[in-house]
């Protein structure tokens, strides 16, 4: 199993992130199919965030999410990709 990761940080208010999961099979038969989470697989992740300050106590924040599962990463999963999102504000004590 290997993992990769890079962060990116264009400013302080904008981030980005990728990560990448690859897993060897563990099967005798040296699959590579969502038969079994033993046989080999990918895994990706990505997100995008962007946070705004409104003022000193108030900034709001937003972001999404993407990930993907292919072949024994995803075993058992209903489905192999999903998307997620995220909003907000936050006040500073």
């Amino acid at each position: 199993m290997d993992w990769r990761s890079l962060l990116h940080n264009a400013l302080s208010r904008r981030e980005r992130r990728l990560l990448s999961i690859r897993q060897n099979s563990y099967n005798a038969n040296g699959c590579s199919d969502t038969s079994s989470g033993s046989c080999s697989g990918l895994y990706h992740d990505g997100s995008l965030v962007a946070d705004y300050k409104l003022s000193l106590r108030f900034d709001v924040y937003g972001g999404v999410n993407y990930s993907r599962a292919v072949d024994g990463m995803a075993s058992g999963f209903l489905s192999d990709h999903n998307w997620a999102s995220m909003l907000g504000i936050r006040f500073v004590f």
